[in-house]
């Protein structure tokens, strides 16, 4: 007597089948079944990371040199408020391939982070989802006015990922979309991290980077840690915590280091390899820009109808166009830099 098959072989019964299926049974049927079902371990921050984590002030800039574990240092501080109902976070890059480009980007990353802890990710909003109900969003400001698709929503948690990328006027914008109860349990603020370098170099330095930052990064080497504790206060509620690949146990630092030392330029190493954010390529302000003035010791000279005069001899109703120029540095700033 023959007895029929369990699963059906051909095609339109088997794919009545398979839509009749549940999650679960799904997954028995499945070749992936033994990865799957494997159990999933939770990672931890490496102890620079959870240093960060400890931090209480409003905002604090992460990072310095390259491979420092930023980006998971930024995902888990969004990710201490998941056990609370109406928390919400958003993690920002500046456009959405930095988010989700390769296989190292930020969202590759929260897929490891979140995942164990029961989140659920629906590509179509950039949103992970808790059991709590809390939620971690992902977003981007490619133009400086894209800060405004953010003027409706709140947060309690807002994190710039390579805060160089974006522009001071971005940054300070979030500062208002963050809003909480009085009793909330999770403490709100604004995070960043970045590497040195890129458009908003010189204002995020000016925001974080104190001369003592800078003089202390300078004295380690690559293959030296951030001692513990090593954090900078440009006020009371701002913080710059440096990190340096030798603060990140997980890659291979030796070769890391020798990859960076082979094939940078020198002002790219200095800045990725070092964490060193007083080497620039250039001056903020060119020489040629300056092809109206001249220089002669200190004083600084105008072109009026072909001829230079002192800036303190022109009537300034004899021109046609004012320009003033910031020079970015007083003396006394450019004696200490050098």
């Amino acid at each position: 007597m023959n007895q029929k098959p369990l699963i059906p072989t051909d095609a339109p019964s088997l794919r009545t089948l398979l839509a009749d299926l549940s999650d679960a049974e799904l997954l028995q049927l499945s070749p992936l079944k033994a990865q799957a079902t494997r159990t999933v371990t939770t990672k931890t921050p490496h102890p620079r990371q959870a240093e960060f984590q400890t931090l209480t002030c409003e905002e604090a800039l992460y990072g310095g040199a390259a491979g420092g574990g930023k980006t998971e240092a930024l995902l888990w501080w969004l990710g201490e408020g998941i056990h609370v109902p109406s928390y919400s976070g958003v993690f920002f890059r500046r456009t959405y391939a930095q988010l989700s480009k390769s296989n190292d980007s930020p969202i590759t990353k929260a897929f490891e982070l979140y995942g164990p802890l029961g989140g659920t990710y629906k590509a179509s909003e950039h949103r992970w989802r808790f059991p709590s109900g809390a939620s971690i969003e992902f977003g981007h400001l490619q133009h400086e006015d894209s800060v405004h698709d953010y003027q409706g929503p709140a947060y309690h948690r807002v994190a710039f990922d390579e805060l160089t990328q974006f522009s001071e006027q971005q940054y300070l914008y979030l500062f208002s979309r963050m809003r909480m109860r009085r009793d909330f349990p999770v403490r709100m603020g604004i995070r960043a991290a970045s590497n040195p370098g890129g458009p908003g170099h010189a204002w995020v330095k000016e925001r974080f980077v104190t001369r003592e930052a800078q003089a202390a990064i300078q004295q380690l080497s690559p293959r030296e840690p951030s001692p513990p504790g090593m954090m900078f206060w440009p006020t009371e509620n701002r913080a710059f915590v440096p990190a340096r690949v030798a603060d990140n146990p997980s890659l291979d630092v030796d070769d890391y280091i020798e990859r960076m030392l082979t094939h940078l330029p020198a002002v790219l190493r200095g800045r990725l390899l070092n964490g060193d954010w007083s080497v620039v390529e250039d001056a903020l302000i060119r020489a040629e820009w300056l092809r109206y003035y001249k220089l002669r010791g200190d004083q600084m000279l105008v072109a009026l109808d072909g001829q230079s005069a002192p800036l303190g001899e022109i009537d300034c109703h004899d021109c046609r166009r004012i320009a003033t120029i910031d020079t970015a540095g007083t003396s006394q700033q450019k004696a200490d830099e050098r």
